[in-house]
């Protein structure tokens, strides 16, 4: 009788490693399939942010951009704000939030496409490019 009880043990214990097994490729294949589909990284904005870009997510960046006044015609090379939206079909949109300057001073724009143009605050023009 005793070997029958240690039998079905060892049975028990096969069973639930067939599981854990299972369980893991399952895993492993998901993370494999994320791995391979997901957009390759190509910048350092793009590695903190795959993530939600793979999931087509809205989200926030920091992105150093070209913003060109129409008023006086100089451009500078500026950190803005740049909002990501996605389409139903995965076409990701860029916005401009808001640019800073060096002198601490900031524009905002509330969403002029990029690259593009859009109007600030106090109504004047400016177009914008990477």
């Amino acid at each position: 009788m005793r070997s029958d009880k240690g039998k079905n043990f060892q049975r028990g214990e096969g069973e639930i490693g067939a599981i854990i097994v299972i369980i893991l490729l399952i895993w492993g294949g998901s993370y494999l399939y994320k791995y391979f589909t997901a957009p390759k990284n190509t910048t350092e904005i793009d590695k903190i942010y795959s993530e939600q870009r793979f999931n087509k997510e809205p989200y926030a960046s920091f992105e150093t951009i070209s913003a060109c006044s129409d008023n006086s015609g100089s451009c500078h090379s500026v950190v803005a704000t740049i909002y990501h939206t996605f389409e139903k079909d995965g076409t990701e949109h860029k916005s401009v939030e808001q640019i800073d300057f060096d002198n601490g001073g900031y524009l905002t724009f509330g969403g002029a496409p990029l690259p593009g143009s859009g109007t600030d605050q106090k109504g004047n023009g400016w177009s914008f490019s990477q």
